[in-house]
C-alpha cells in the first residue's frame, strides 16, 4: 500500500473512531439527562384486595373542608364537600431484607372508634402488626395519622411508607434547601422533612414540616407522595468489624434492624380543604442566613504546635490570639477542631510541670480558641491506637469539662484493627472492651462523624474507567456525564457546552461545595444529619462528602483557583446550601507555606477566609460549627405549626430551651410576628425573617 492510500485509510479510521465516540457520548448524554430515581418500582407491589362479591362498609366524616371516606378494607379517599377529588388513596408499603415481594397490608380491617378516630390494621410483609390511627378535628382542616408497628419477629427494614395518591395538582414544592418550586416542577424530589402543597382554594392539601417521620419523596410523574416512616437512605450507617489482617471490610447497616417484640410509632399531619396562600418555611440556619459552611478538622499529624499557630493565628511565631495576623482566628472563622487526648509525649490533661511541655503549650493554645466561643473542640478519638477503658473514662469527661465537647470525629478505623472505640466499630457495642456509648451518654457527647457516607457513596459511584475496562461502553458513557453534571444542567447547557464543562471538571479535583448536591438533582437523598433508629439511638450523625483540600493554592494558577473557590462560595449561597468540610488543616495541603524558614498561612487560603468572613458580615453565609448547627437543627425539629382558617399561623416551641434567631422564609409582601415587624431581609422572591422564641411559648404569624 502506497503512502497516499495508507494516509487515506488512517484518516478514514480516525474519522470512524471519532464518529463512534461521538455517537457513544451522545447516547450516554441522553441517558444521563434522565434524573436518577429513588422511588421504588411499584410494578410488583401488591396491596389489600377485596374478596370477590364482598361489599365493604364505608365510614364517612364530613366537615366544612373535606369528606373523609374509609372502607372496611382500608381504602382511604379525600374529597371536597362537593365531592371533587383531592386524594384518591392512601396505602401502606414495606420493603424488608429477606423478602422478594413488596406490598401493603394483608388480613386488613378497619374500625370506627368514635366520631373522629378510625383505625386500619393489618400485617406487613415481614409479619409485623401495623395499626394506622386516623384522627380528624372539628375546628381545624387537619387530619392526623399515627402509625404503630409491632414487630413479632426480627426484621431488617429498607423502607416503610404511606403511599399517597393525589388528584389535586402540585402547586408548590418545599425543597430540601428551603427554596420552593412553583413552576418547572421536576419529576422527582427527595424533600427531607419539608413538604408539598397541592391545588388551591377548597381543592387543596398541605403537608409541611414532618419531624415525626423519616422523609418525604414526591413522584409527580405518577402523582404519588411517599411519606417515609423509615427509609434506609435517610440514615447511613456502617459497621467495621475487627480485622487483625487490616483488610478494611465493612458492612452497610443503614437499613433498620428491629428485634422481636419491639415497637415504634410514627406520626404526620395533613391539612385538607384549606391551606394558606403563603406558607412560611423553617430555614436551615438562624439569624436570616441562607447558607452555611463548616470547617471540620481531623487531628491527624497535629502533634507539633507550630502548624496550629500558623493555621489559626497566621504564623507559627504568634503565641497570643490577640496578635493574630490571619488564619482562622484572625478572620474569626469557626472550626469544629478535633484533637487527640494522648500522643507520644503525654496527655492533654498533664499538669503543668514545665513551660516547654508540648501538651501544656497545646492546651494553652486550645484554651485561647475556646475562650472566643467560636470553636467546637472535640476528640478525634483519644489516641492513634486503640483506647482502653481507663483512657476513655479520662478523655471524654475531660473534654466535656474543659471544652463543653459534644462532637466526636472517628479516626483510624478503616483497616479494622485500630481505634476500635470508634462510632462505627465497637463504641456502640456493650459487650466490647472498647464500649464507649455509656460515657458518651453520661458526658453528653452527641454529634458524630464517621466514614459511612463517604464509603457508601464511593461504593455506589460508577467509575468510567472501570466500565471501559469491562467494555461496558454504554455505562461508561453515562457515568462520564452523571459523575459531573445533573440532568438539569445537561438539559440547560446542551450537548456541546456540557461536554466542555465535563472535560474541564474531569481534569480537576473540583467537587461540589454543597452537601445537598444540587448538581446531582432534586431526587437524590442527601441527609445532612440523622439519628439511626436502631443502631445508634440517641446519637446524631453528620455528613461529609469528601476530603476537601486546597492544593491549587500554589504555583502559577493560584490566583485563578482562588477566584474559582470564591465562585463556589457564591454558588453555595445562591443555592441556599450547607457544606461540611472534611479537612486536615494543620497537615498542610498547601494551606500552610514556608516563608523565611517559618510556617505561615498560605496567603491565597487566607484571602479565601477573608472572603468568607465578608460574606458572613453581609448576612448571607454563616460560618459555624457542628455543635452550633446541630443544636439549632434539633431545636427547630421541635417547632410545631398550626394553620388556622382565618389565615393566621401559630408556631409553638415545644423545647425546654429558647431558640435564638429562629429563621423562616415566605413569599409575601409583609410579615408580622405577634403583631410586630421582625428582623428581615429579602432574597429574590422570598422574605426571610427571624426572631427569638422562648421555650414552651407560642408565636402568631400574619402575612400580607
Amino acid at each position: 500500500m502506497n503512502a497516499k492510500k495508507l494516509t487515506g485509510a488512517l484518516t478514514l479510521l480516525f474519522a470512524t473512531a471519532l464518529l463512534l465516540i461521538f455517537v457513544l457520548l451522545a447516547s450516554g448524554y441522553r441517558r444521563a439527562m434522565q434524573p436518577a430515581s429513588y422511588i421504588p418500582d411499584l410494578k410488583s407491589y401488591t396491596t389489600n384486595t377485596i374478596p370477590p362479591g364482598a361489599k365493604p362498609d364505608t365510614f364517612l366524616v364530613k366537615t366544612k373542608w373535606y369528606i373523609l371516606k374509609i372502607d372496611s378494607f382500608g381504602e382511604v379517599e379525600l374529597t371536597t364537600p362537593d365531592n371533587l377529588p383531592i386524594i384518591s388513596g392512601i396505602s401502606y408499603y414495606s420493603s424488608c431484607e429477606g423478602f422478594d415481594d413488596t406490598r401493603g397490608l394483608h388480613d386488613i380491617s378497619a374500625e370506627r372508634i368514635n366520631d373522629s378516630i378510625f383505625t386500619i390494621s393489618g400485617i406487613s410483609v415481614s409479619g409485623a402488626l401495623v395499626n394506622i390511627t386516623i384522627r380528624t378535628e372539628e375546628v381545624l382542616p387537619r387530619i392526623n395519622f399515627r402509625v404503630t408497628t409491632k414487630y413479632k419477629n426480627e426484621a431488617t427494614v429498607k423502607r416503610e411508607s404511606l403511599l399517597v395518591k393525589y388528584k389535586a395538582p402540585v402547586s408548590e414544592v418545599f425543597k430540601k434547601n428551603r427554596k420552593t418550586d412553583t413552576e418547572n416542577i421536576k419529576s422527582e424530589y427527595w424533600l427531607d422533612k419539608q413538604g408539598v402543597k397541592f391545588g388551591k382554594g377548597p381543592v387543596s392539601a398541605l403537608i409541611y414540616h414532618v419531624p415525626g417521620i423519616s422523609s418525604l419523596q414526591l413522584n409527580t410523574k405518577d402523582s404519588l407522595l411517599l411519606i417515609n416512616l423509615d427509609y434506609f437512605r435517610d440514615h447511613p450507617f456502617i459497621h467495621i468489624p475487627y480485622q487483625p489482617d487490616g483488610r478494611g471490610v465493612w458492612t452497610d447497616c443503614s437499613p433498620t434492624r428491629h428485634q422481636s417484640n419491639s415497637e415504634k410509632t410514627d406520626s404526620v399531619s395533613v391539612y385538607v380543604g384549606y391551606v394558606p396562600e403563603a406558607v412560611p418555611r423553617l430555614m436551615m440556619l438562624p439569624g436570616g442566613y441562607v447558607a452555611a459552611h463548616v470547617f471540620t478538622e481531623h487531628a491527624d499529624g497535629g502533634e507539633k504546635i507550630e502548624p496550629h499557630r500558623a493555621a489559626y493565628f497566621g504564623s507559627d511565631t504568634i503565641v497570643d490570639i490577640k496578635n493574630s495576623a490571619g488564619g482562622f482566628a484572625g478572620h474569626r472563622i469557626p472550626v469544629t477542631k478535633s484533637v487527640m487526648f494522648c500522643d507520644s509525649v503525654g496527655k492533654l490533661s498533664d499538669p503543668v510541670t514545665q513551660d516547654t511541655s508540648v501538651w501544656n503549650i497545646k492546651a494553652s493554645f486550645l484554651d485561647q480558641l475556646n475562650k472566643t466561643g467560636l470553636y467546637d473542640i472535640c476528640l478525634h478519638t483519644p489516641e492513634e491506637l486503640n483506647s482502653d477503658r481507663q483512657t476513655l473514662a479520662e478523655a471524654i469527661p475531660f473534654m466535656k469539662q474543659r471544652y463543653n465537647a459534644k462532637s466526636w470525629i472517628d479516626h483510624g478505623m478503616y483497616d479494622g484493627h485500630i481505634n476500635r472505640e470508634c462510632f462505627v466499630c465497637d463504641g456502640l457495642n456493650p459487650v466490647s472492651e472498647y464500649y464507649a456509648a455509656d460515657l458518651w451518654n453520661e458526658y453528653d457527647t452527641r454529634y458524630f462523624w464517621s466514614s459511612a457516607v463517604e464509603l457508601i457513596r464511593n461504593r455506589d459511584r460508577v467509575s468510567t474507567s472501570a466500565e471501559l475496562k469491562k467494555l461496558r461502553l454504554g455505562n461508561a458513557s453515562e457515568s462520564f456525564w452523571v459523575n459531573h453534571l445533573s440532568p438539569d444542567m445537561l438539559t440547560s447547557l446542551g450537548f456541546l457546552k456540557s461536554l466542555k464543562e465535563v472535560i474541564r471538571l474531569a481534569g480537576t479535583k473540583e467537587e461540589e461545595l454543597n452537601s445537598l448536591f444540587p448538581e446531582k438533582g432534586e431526587s437524590m437523598p442527601t441527609p445532612l444529619w440523622w439519628e439511626h433508629p436502631a443502631s445508634a439511638k440517641g446519637f446524631y450523625s453528620w455528613v461529609t462528602d469528601y476530603v476537601k483540600d486546597y492544593r491549587g493554592f500554589s504555583g502559577r494558577n493560584a490566583e485563578m483557583n482562588l477566584k474559582n473557590e470564591m465562585k463556589q462560595v457564591d454558588r453555595l449561597i445562591s443555592d441556599w446550601g450547607v457544606f461540611l468540610n472534611h479537612g486536615y488543616y494543620v497537615r498542610g495541603h498547601e494551606i500552610l507555606v514556608e516563608k523565611n524558614g517559618r510556617l505561615v498561612i498560605n496567603p491565597y487560603f487566607d484571602r479565601l477566609l477573608g472572603y468568607m468572613r465578608l460574606r458572613q458580615e453581609g448576612g448571607s453565609l454563616l460560618n459555624t460549627t457542628v455543635r452550633d448547627l446541630l443544636d439549632y437543627w434539633i431545636l427547630t425539629g421541635n417547632v410545631l405549626f398550626t394553620y388556622f382558617p382565618d389565615g393566621t399561623i401559630r408556631l409553638y416551641n415545644s423545647n425546654d430551651q429558647d431558640i435564638e434567631g429562629l429563621s423562616l422564609a415566605v413569599r409575601a409582601g409583609r410579615v408580622f410576628v405577634d403583631g410586630s415587624v421582625p428582623e428581615m431581609r429579602r432574597y429574590e422572591n422570598d422574605l426571610v425573617f427571624w426572631f427569638d422564641m422562648p421555650a414552651k411559648t407560642y408565636k402568631t404569624i400574619t402575612l400580607e
